[in-house]
């Protein structure tokens, strides 16, 4: 019955470290996954600001080639 208990006990504990290594990584990779979430955030933002300059040189432009024709 002892052994038994013993290799209960010793299967527990490897189960147990085994999840506490799971749960590492986890919380590991969601924190990675929250720095690539706001690189994405930042990425579109600087994208969307890309845009409208465009189209505020394109309007610009646009502009000067209606003063030239006049």
């Amino acid at each position: 019955m002892q052994i038994s208990r013993d290799s209960f006990k010793k299967q527990l504990r490897k189960t147990t470290l085994y999840c506490e290594e799971l749960f590492s990584e986890y919380e590991r990779i969601a924190v990675e996954r929250d720095k690539l979430v706001k690189l994405l955030h930042e990425t579109e933002n600087e994208n969307a600001s890309i845009h409208l300059l465009g189209d505020t040189i394109t309007q610009r432009v646009g502009h000067l080639k209606d003063q030239l024709k006049v």
